[in-house]
């Protein structure tokens, strides 16, 4: 129901980031989470949508790596990406920004074939063994 409401409100703009949101918790329930090394260590956390001026269009609780999510073979980051985005207007072409957590190259095309662009951050073990150039050629190539 808060979906529908932010979504009804939302400035329709293309530009969206999604990330974790961290909500500050001190009394007990199983969904509360103990993060280590953090300044605020007991939290609920929240997957956000958000539209470039910080305005929240969707948001999904996390519930635990085995909740029942569709497009698991994303991974949770890839899941929760598609999930957020199911609600938005199919006809504007959204444009997402994520960090590396979301990227793998499978979202990054699903994305592409629904009309979605995508930028962010990939790491190395979701590559699927794709050749890139290493640090030394790069640097090499940028100052001829």
């Amino acid at each position: 129901m808060l979906n529908e409401r932010f979504l009804s409100y939302a400035p329709l703009n293309e530009k969206l980031c999604i990330d974790e949101s961290m909500v500050l918790y001190f009394g007990k329930h199983g969904a509360k989470q103990y993060i280590k090394g953090e300044p605020i260590r007991y939290v609920y956390k929240i997957w956000s949508l958000c539209e470039k001026s910080g305005y929240l269009i969707q948001f999904d609780p996390y519930q635990g790596k085995q909740a029942n999510r569709r497009h698991m073979e994303l991974g949770l980051g890839g899941s929760v990406v598609m999930t957020l985005l199911e609600k938005l207007p199919k006809e504007v072409q959204f444009k997402i920004y994520g960090d590396r957590y979301f990227s793998s190259l499978k979202l990054i095309n699903l994305l592409q074939k629904n009309g979605v662009g995508y930028s962010g951050t990939i790491n190395a073990n979701r590559l699927e063994n794709r050749p890139l150039r290493n640090k030394l050629d790069i640097k090499k190539m940028s100052k001829r």
